[in-house]
């Protein structure tokens, strides 16, 4: 069993009594600061910032990452270059509860022979299914894989 621990503090700002903002971080595992605020589209939002929302996409597009070079790794896929993009949808639950109820994920796989294109799509395949992430979400997950030869 592995815990992670994430430390958050309310920032305040004395012009601004209720503002929407907070940094965090993990002096536990000695991770870097980040600010995490309110979405500049809810109400008293903050723009240009990361928000729960963005971090909540951001895990699942960064788990599938690291699960796909894993997986990779030991299938010696000749990897290139790999990108990943999401986007998250907010919106009602059947419940009518508000929340993320579907995640989009575009990896973009570049492999360095021509032969491997069609390893990497069932790698995609694989990582789909072993992502702990995605696993451990309630949100749709839909997977856009394209592979091609540098």
């Amino acid at each position: 069993m592995s815990e992670y621990q994430v430390e958050l503090e309310w920032l305040t700002d004395p012009e601004i009594p209720y503002k929407r903002m907070a940094r965090m971080g993990s002096t536990a595992d000695g991770l870097p600061q980040v600010v995490c605020v309110t979405p500049a589209d809810f109400e008293k939002g903050i723009p240009n910032h990361w928000t729960p929302e963005h971090l909540f996409v951001s895990s699942c597009v960064a788990c599938y990452f690291t699960t796909f070079m894993r997986i990779s790794e030991g299938s010696k896929l000749s990897l290139e270059a790999l990108s990943v993009k999401g986007t998250g949808v907010l919106g009602d639950d059947k419940d009518g509860k508000r929340a993320m109820t579907r995640i989009d994920i575009y990896p973009e796989i570049v492999v360095k022979k021509a032969a491997d294109a069609q390893k990497a799509m069932r790698i995609a395949e694989k990582v789909e299914e072993s992502c702990l992430i995605s696993n451990s979400m309630k949100s749709e997950i839909f997977i856009h894989p394209s592979a091609r030869n540098a």
